[in-house]
């Protein structure tokens, strides 16, 4: 089996989508209506020739075609990781970008990994809208691994923490506010 075909495979292994949940910390106007995280081959400048991250966005199940095995493309390709979140804006404002944290518990709830992101580079959720927005990473979901209860990634939790949101006003909402 190539490593592309099981990159491919580990992917659809280990997919995880999870529903927003009363411990995610966003201001009251934001609505988290679900995130996930899966492996990811980043395919570089062939991703550029598919639409651009927020066509993609809008219709997540694009992917750039894969490039043939032993191509320059693939040998430049960059393993991570894509974190997914799709949101809600219930506020009267439109917001043009979000800080957030991907936080990853083990099954007695402990922290054990955590990706912070800025999305708001050509970033607009107008009233009343719904935005999915995909990060992409190097690092994998977990940094830290119990003795006790070694997960690979399959028993894994999450929660998003929303840091910052900024409005089209110039306004903020902060979670340390």
């Amino acid at each position: 089996m190539s490593t592309l075909q099981a990159l491919l495979v580990t992917a659809l292994l280990f997919n995880f989508a999870h529903t927003q949940g009363s411990e995610n910390v966003t201001p009251s106007d934001l609505v988290i209506v679900k995130f996930s995280w899966n492996p990811y081959l980043n395919l570089g400048d062939l991703d550029s020739a598919v639409p651009s991250a927020d066509a993609r966005t809008a219709s997540p199940t694009i992917t750039p075609p894969l490039p043939e095995q032993g191509s320059k493309s693939l040998a430049n390709a960059t393993r991570g990781f894509q974190y997914k979140l799709r949101i809600q804006n219930r506020s009267t404002k439109t917001i043009t970008g979000i800080v957030w944290d991907y936080v990853f518990l083990d099954a007695d709830g402990s922290e054990v990994g955590r990706h912070h992101f800025r999305s708001n580079k050509d970033f607009s959720i107008g009233s009343g809208k719904t935005k999915d927005i995909v990060e992409f990473s190097k690092s994998q979901p977990a940094s830290i691994v119990s003795a006790k209860s070694p997960t690979n990634g399959k028993n894994l939790s999450g929660r998003i923490e929303i840091d910052t949101v900024s409005y089209s006003d110039g306004s903020e909402w902060r979670r340390d506010q």
